[in-house]
């Protein structure tokens, strides 16, 4: 015996609608709740991992600062008092960065990205993965890898500016950008 159903146009776009849209809400991902990013944060000792790096990067501000008073004075090598206060620079410079990590500011933008990056779902997949030994040990790596790789960006990045061909293509590019605007403002 064959049955047939007969559903009217009316009640089968209603269940067609109503289909439609529980299955695009289960689809949908949820934000991350504030429990949950708190949790996140804490386990992935983000703000931990930026204090640390700050403390790793000395060598890039011993270099930064060395580099400021090369320019500053003119100079191709620092002597022996410019160097100490190339060493005072350094640790101003330091400081300066932990003074921007400690702010409120840089806290809350921490947290939204946070929430800008990751969904509830994904957070608490985070949240799981962290939990585990493993977790936080490719966390801890992460990080040192990824301070590493800015250390080494940068230092590649002085070497190539350093460059005394490579700095006077940068000043005439510099000055070709910037001289339309000295000569519009004198005028």
């Amino acid at each position: 015996m064959r049955w047939k159903f007969k559903i009217k146009p009316s009640i089968y776009r209603a269940l067609l609608l109503s289909t439609s849209v529980l299955m695009s809400s289960a689809l949908m991902a949820q934000p991350v709740q504030e429990k949950t990013l708190d949790h996140l944060i804490e386990l992935s000792n983000f703000t931990g991992m930026i204090a640390q790096s700050n403390q790793n990067m000395r060598p890039m501000f011993d270099a930064q600062a060395e580099d400021i008073l090369k320019n500053n004075l003119g100079v191709l090598e620092l002597s022996s008092e410019q160097k100490h206060v190339a060493q005072k620079i350094s640790l101003l410079l330091q400081k300066t960065n932990e003074a921007i990590i400690s702010n409120p500011k840089f806290l809350h933008m921490i947290r939204k990205n946070f929430q800008q990056t990751y969904t509830e779902e994904e957070a608490q997949a985070y949240i799981q993965f962290l939990s585990t030994p493993m977790g936080q040990s490719i966390n801890r790596k992460s990080s040192v890898m990824t301070n590493n790789i800015l250390q080494e960006t940068l230092a590649i990045s002085n070497e190539i500016l350093n460059q005394p061909l490579q700095m006077q293509k940068f000043n005439e590019q510099l000055a070709s950008l910037i001289q339309p605007l000295l000569l519009k403002s004198k005028s």
